[in-house]
């Protein structure tokens, strides 16, 4: 029988009974332990050195300040991060079947480039760290890390929470946060790229974000993109159209065009420079 340091007892008996509000986190020892150094024998007449404790990993929401869904009988909680994972060196995510599951943690943060193991099985893994997950880049051979999420609530920056493909195979999608926005601001030239001359991002593509009511306009640098949609196609996020276009409160792909030029012939169907996104960019009507 496993005999507790009586400080370990105490802490792992409270945090058995505390339910903290938002996500439930189970504290537990792992089978794994860190032992510490031993310590050195004494002296004639001395005590020998004090031995290391087995260290206790809790979930990395301890503060239970994220909103996990209940009853969903799910091993752990990706979004949240709590659950029966062994903390110490895993992290829940999602597998390539759909399922989720604990892997072991990598070190990648969000926009990192990763690696993915197993791909499309239950025992799938990445190096991605915890709260994130390697997905595939469409019409490349890159991966990248995205942070998990339910809605745009637990996205930084005010960026959306969408569905990406993680397994092409076992028709598998994710809810992921998106890239970082950029606010364009004209005293700042630069500090957003241009989804009208495909300018300003390291790689990939510029896209629109929309819809904006007021103030500077928003664009992304999107990693890649292989999709063709253009004037009425469904979309539900600009990535599903064309690079120049983007998807439009109506959800539909519209073409971007340049509101500091509104009169050139920017737009393919015709018409002038719409102002429904922002400062700097807009919309070619649908004709």
């Amino acid at each position: 029988m496993r005999i507790l340091p009586s400080g370990l007892a105490a802490a792992y008996l409270v945090a058995l009974l505390v339910l903290p509000i938002g996500c439930l986190v189970r504290a537990h020892f792992p089978p794994e332990t860190d032992t510490g150094g031993g310590g050195s024998g004494g002296g004639v007449g001395g005590g020998g050195g004090s031995t290391g404790g087995d260290r206790v990993c809790n979930s990395p929401d301890a503060a239970g300040s994220c909103a996990a869904p209940t009853g969903t009988g799910a091993l752990c909680d990706p979004v949240c991060q709590t659950g029966n994972c062994q903390w110490c060196s895993d992290k829940c995510s999602v597998a390539g079947n759909g399922t989720t599951s604990c892997s072991s943690a990598g070190t990648g943060q969000t926009g990192d480039t990763c690696d993915i193991h197993e791909p499309d099985s239950s025992s799938q893994y990445d190096t991605c760290a915890a709260a994130n997950i390697c997905l595939p880049i469409p019409g490349t051979l890159t991966n990248h890390c995205f942070q998990h999420c339910r809605t745009a609530q637990n996205c930084p920056g005010g960026t959306a929470c969408t569905k990406r493909t993680l397994s092409v195979r076992n028709g598998v999608d994710v809810s992921v946060c998106d890239p970082s926005y950029s606010k364009c601001d004209d005293a700042a030239p630069g500090a957003c790229c241009d989804p009208v001359k495909q300018v300003g991002c390291p790689s990939g593509y510029c896209y629109l974000i929309s819809p904006t009511t007021g103030g500077d306009s928003r664009t992304v640098c999107e990693y890649e993109t292989n999709e063709t949609g253009v004037r009425g196609t469904v979309c539900s996020s600009p990535r599903d159209c064309a690079p120049g276009w983007t998807c439009n409160p109506t959800f539909q792909c519209q073409q971007v065009c340049d509101l500091k030029n509104p009169s050139s012939n920017q737009c393919t169907y015709g018409g002038n420079c719409m102002q429904l996104a922002g400062n700097q960019y807009g919309y070619c009507p649908l004709r």
